[in-house]
């Protein structure tokens, strides 16, 4: 039998019973069509979380001295600009951006006027405290503020404020807060202390009588006569008259966190990260390195979270200074203006890491990081961007067989093997449900062949009389069930391509349950949740289609293959 003619009455066979052909086309069909968008929705997930992953700090190669992943001493560093070079000259890789770090403690302070008021210790332990305690007798620089002056400027019972300028001599120089009361019963910012306290603080310096005495009068021989011409020494005698009860007196309040610090390239970190595009108030860090001189000395740029904003108490264009730690082995600071606040999402990222200019890495006079006498620039990382779908271990290859030995280049996926493990899981499970989606779908089509056998069962012994073999009829149907996968592949193909296109422009909007989105395993997931399309993503599931129909239909080719003629005939059917 040629195999033209076995086409020719597979199709035909096929449309005889044309209801029963639709309804399992249908349903066949639409487990397509709704496979294709799912795994395009589940491959926008993941395409999603790659994006997060190495576009947020890591990139998608990292280079750096061997040691320095697992010790993070300030010393084990590489050149920066030659193995930059090198870098780029990779085939594969579009950008590189050196990196350097360190941690140090940021800190800033605020200043304030509030109205210093001096009363008895036992009237000060009547004003009623919403929190904390009264001041301590034997503690003359305890005091008590304003409920409203606390909470704007985060003080606490147990803080600590400076009293600026300097108070004269013997006053407090420092007001330890012991507890706050309700601003309800004063008008302005106010802090209540022990009278003395408060006199001493407000005392004001005067003049007293000047006293002249000899350079050597311990003496009585020595005393001075009338007619005595030695050399005398005039001392002004200062004291101190007792300040009011009352006053107005600035206070400084000290904010301070803990911190990473990463000193970057900006043009080259904008091109690897996608920090740039982070920044919600300021602006990006410039790219050439300026120090600007100010009241408080010299000034570089610095960018900060919205939360380490809000801890520090500061905004835009306010300066803040940093100690930071260095190749020295002892930490050195500088005063720095916030350039800009940008938003990550993550929490413990956006309260306790900040970027400055690399050139304050460089600055012998800071973080020192240059090797040798000839003083060349260096960085204790290369975070490298890839061209999008490159293989990145080959990539990671080319790069290392060109640096010298003591650099150790990693892919993302080395360096954080637990994400990666859990994209591939997440894929192995979509590939899963897809085959359970078009299994239910496939019972359709055995049911189809099965039934299609038992009704034909005296036109395969006719077949078989006259000379077929028992394999062409199973290849028949077969061929039958070849035909309807494809009829089916293309029809749910061509709705599951319409539906999964619009799911790639407008996607599913998840923003009234996560306005901002949500985290996982640190990276932020938008709210609004998009399809990828790719040919793979069509292809998987058409295949998965084919295959499980196929496999659907072994059981009646084999059932009708078997079909004996002299039984055949029998049959009343």
């Amino acid at each position: 039998m040629g195999a033209r003619l076995l086409i020719k009455m597979a199709w035909r066979n096929l449309w005889r019973q044309r209801r029963r052909t639709l309804i399992t086309l249908f349903a066949m069909a639409a487990g397509l069509a709704f496979s294709i968008p799912t795994y395009g929705l589940m491959m926008g997930l993941r395409a999603q979380m790659i994006d997060g992953i190495t576009g947020m700090h890591l990139g998608n190669i990292q280079v750096h001295e061997k040691k320095y992943p697992e010790e993070r001493q300030m010393r084990q560093m590489l050149p920066a600009a030659s193995l930059k070079e090198k870098i780029l000259e990779t085939p594969g890789v579009i950008a590189c951006a050196p990196r350097a770090y360190s941690g140090g403690m940021v800190s800033a302070e605020k200043k304030f006027t509030v109205r210093l008021v001096g009363k008895p210790l036992d009237a000060i332990s009547k004003i009623p405290v919403t929190h904390g305690r009264a001041p301590d007798r034997s503690k003359p620089c305890d005091a008590l503020i304003d409920d409203e002056t606390a909470r704007k400027f985060k003080i606490r019972s147990g803080s600590m404020v400076v009293l600026t300028p300097m108070p004269p001599e013997g006053a407090c120089e420092k007001i330890f807060v012991s507890g706050v009361f309700s601003q309800a019963s004063v008008k302005s910012p106010t802090v209540f202390m022990a009278t003395p306290s408060v006199q001493r603080i407000l005392a004001t310096p005067a003049k007293g009588k000047s006293q002249t005495t000899d350079d050597d009068d311990d003496d009585i021989d020595n005393l001075k006569k009338l007619d005595d011409k030695s050399p005398t020494t005039t001392i002004q005698v200062s004291t101190q008259l007792p300040g009011p009860d009352s006053g107005e007196y600035a206070l400084l309040k000290l904010y301070s966190h803990p911190v990473g610090i990463i000193a970057v390239q900006p043009k080259d970190e904008a091109q690897v990260s996608t920090m740039s595009k982070g920044i919600i108030k300021g602006r990006y860090l410039s790219d050439a390195f300026k120090l600007e001189k100010s009241a408080r000395g010299v000034v570089a740029q610095i960018l900060i979270g919205e939360k380490l904003a809000h801890i520090l108490r500061v905004t835009t264009g306010d300066i803040i200074g940093m100690d930071m730690g260095t190749v020295h082995n002892y930490a050195l600071d500088r005063m720095f203006r916030v350039a800009g606040i940008f938003r990550t999402g993550l929490a413990d990222f956006d309260r306790g890491v900040v970027y400055i200019h690399i050139g304050n890495a460089w600055d012998e006079n800071l973080m020192g990081l240059v090797i040798g006498k000839e003083k060349t620039p260096a960085v204790h990382e290369f975070a490298i961007r890839t061209k999008k779908g490159g293989n990145n271990r080959a990539i990671a290859s080319r790069i290392e067989s060109q640096l010298p030995p003591q650099a150790m280049v990693r892919t993302w996926q080395q360096i954080e093997p637990s994400m990666a493990n859990i994209l591939n899981t997440q894929e192995a499970m979509t590939g899963l449900i897809l085959a359970i989606i078009l299994l239910i779908a496939s019972f359709g089509t055995m049911n189809t062949m099965l039934m299609a056998v038992m009704e034909r069962i005296k036109e395969f012994g006719v077949l078989k009389s006259i000379g077929m073999k028992p394999s062409w009829v199973g290849i028949l149907i077969m061929t039958e069930t070849f035909f309807l996968a494809l009829t089916a592949s293309i029809t749910g193909g061509l709705l599951g391509v319409g539906i999964q296109s619009v799911l790639v422009t407008k996607g599913i909007d998840l923003s009234f349950i996560m306005p901002d989105g949500f985290s996982f395993q640190g990276v932020i997931i938008d709210p609004v949740w998009r399809a990828t399309m790719t040919p793979r993503g069509l292809l998987i599931p058409v295949v998965l289609l084919f295959c499980i129909s196929l496999l659907a239909a072994v059981w009646p080719a084999v059932r009708a293959a078997r079909i004996k003629p002299v039984e055949a005939f029998r049959n009343q059917g």
